[in-house]
């Protein structure tokens, strides 16, 4: 009895078959991932904005921020889960992946999301510094789908220095009177995976 079988030349076409199938499921499968990633962000953004105006509502300010070197860029968000929980826990960065790449200025890897406020001297925090009154403005970014921080400081402390500079497509927020932070706004018009962080403050909402 004669037994049939798939020639080389089936093979390959079927393998070819595959990889094309392959190279069009995979690209829309990650951009998928992308997307509700980006739509978790908004979600928790919008969580930890809530329970800002409710600490407000409790403290007349917003959980301050800082500049010790010894505590990392969101700790003040830590005050909405204890002792009151305003929120259940803090949420992560989906975005966060590399250590290296997400390490802030003072070498504290940024899991969580980053977090800064107006005025953002805090006594609780500070050792040394002088407190600025409480926090009116609040801003929480996301590395966006680069994984990167793509926020530039520039400081802005009258006798010392006076810079100030606006690149086209660099968004400011919040205006800070002492020390402004310049970001990279992301939107997805300018690709899915483009440059830019994800931004929320008190009076800001990032492009969805």
């Amino acid at each position: 009895m004669k037994q049939s079988g798939f020639t080389l030349i089936e093979l390959l076409i079927v393998v070819a078959i595959i990889g094309i199938l392959a190279a069009i499921a995979v690209p829309n499968f990650m951009n998928a991932q992308t997307r509700a990633k980006v739509a978790k962000v908004h979600s928790d953004m919008r969580a930890m904005g809530q329970a800002q105006e409710m600490y407000r509502l409790d403290w007349n300010t917003y959980t301050e921020n800082h500049h010790d070197s010894d505590v990392p860029l969101h700790a003040g968000l830590y005050r909405l889960t204890t002792p009151t929980s305003y929120i259940g826990a803090l949420p992560m960065d989906p975005f966060y992946t590399n250590p290296i790449m997400m390490a802030d200025s003072w070498g504290s890897t940024q899991q969580h999301y980053t977090f800064g406020t107006e005025p953002d001297w805090d006594p609780k925090w500070d050792r040394g510094g002088n407190p600025s009154g409480p926090a009116t403005r609040w801003l929480v970014a996301s590395a966006g789908p680069s994984f990167s921080d793509d926020s530039n400081p520039v400081f802005e402390y009258p006798g010392i220095q006076n810079v100030v500079w606006d690149t086209p497509g660099r968004f400011t927020v919040p205006e800070y009177p002492a020390a402004s932070f310049r970001y990279f706004r992301y939107n997805p018009t300018n690709g899915l995976n483009s440059v830019g962080d994800i931004l929320r403050a008190s009076d800001y909402t990032s492009t969805n």
